[in-house]
């Protein structure tokens, strides 16, 4: 996860969650009087990312306040504290690529095609068996 704010811009590691406030404990520090100790977390779901609003003057994006954010599809531009609020851009990592299907084993035959070598064929309407 990618983080912009006015004073510059940090990287943080998606193994945990992470807080942006005016706190010295937080992730990513704010000095601005808008901004709570502990304002937002960032969190690390199966999904993807979520931004959640721990604060009591809420989080803003584009002009309306919301508590739960999802980050997916490109960069989000949040707001802390009020609409016209410090602005903080987060950037989520791409989502991880599909899983590749496993290569078939030379000489067996792949799991999805069925065996028909003894199979009859009937034709519709007809009710006897075709060799």
């Amino acid at each position: 996860m990618r983080i912009v704010t006015p004073s510059g811009e940090v990287v943080l590691e998606p193994e945990r969650d992470h807080v942006i406030g005016r706190g010295r404990d937080c992730d990513v520090v704010m000095s601005d009087g808008r901004v709570s100790r502990r304002h937002l977390r960032l969190e690390s779901t199966a999904d993807g990312w979520l931004a959640r609003d721990i604060s009591s003057s809420g989080i803003w994006v584009d002009g309306s306040r919301a508590s739960v954010v999802p980050l997916r599809g490109g960069e989000v531009r949040v707001r802390l504290g009020a609409a016209d609020g410090p602005a903080v851009t987060l950037i989520p990592p791409p989502p991880p690529a599909p899983a590749a299907p496993p290569a078939p084993v030379r000489g067996a035959a792949a799991p999805f095609e069925p065996d028909v070598s003894d199979q009859e064929t009937m034709l519709a309407g007809s009710g006897a068996p075709t060799g």
